[in-house]
């Protein structure tokens, strides 16, 4: 699946571009996907998507938005 989705998609991580430390994370993600997916009472299903191999805190990272003060 690694080799599929490195085809498909190209890492948005700025934290890293090495290969092993990008698969390592798809494979923990793709876990908790599997996982996931298996509670029949679920009303939502998880998929593999261009952010499976970030972390949570990368795909945080990646997303935050500055809030230049706002509300706090």
């Amino acid at each position: 699946m690694w080799t599929e989705f490195n085809k498909e998609f190209e890492s948005v991580s700025p934290a890293t571009n090495d290969e092993a430390s990008r698969k390592e994370m798809f494979v923990e993600s793709l876990t908790y996907i599997i996982m996931n997916n298996k509670f029949v009472n679920r009303t939502f299903t998880k998929g593999i998507n261009q952010f499976t191999d970030l972390s949570d805190q990368e795909f945080l990272d990646y997303f935050m938005i500055p809030r230049n003060g706002w509300g706090d």
